[in-house]
């Protein structure tokens, strides 16, 4: 099995969907939707970019209840 991720917004792709969907051997599923509230998503994903650009903070672990 062979998965293929199609951008819709052109000519192009439009016309390559419609031509798989006359081939009896492919099956096209529309992308499901993600189990996870969006807004958590954008945190996760501010919080990544903030590790890259070094922007942590960190916590001693000796020193634990003295930073919360």
């Amino acid at each position: 099995m062979v998965t293929l991720k199609v951008k819709e917004d052109s000519k192009q792709a439009k016309a390559f969907i419609a031509l798989a969907k006359t081939l009896s051997f492919v099956k096209i599923e529309p992308e499901s939707e993600s189990p996870y509230d969006p807004k958590f998503v954008a945190k996760i994903k501010a919080r990544e970019k903030n590790a890259k650009g070094k922007k942590l903070t960190r916590v001693n672990p000796d020193d634990i209840w003295e930073n919360i």
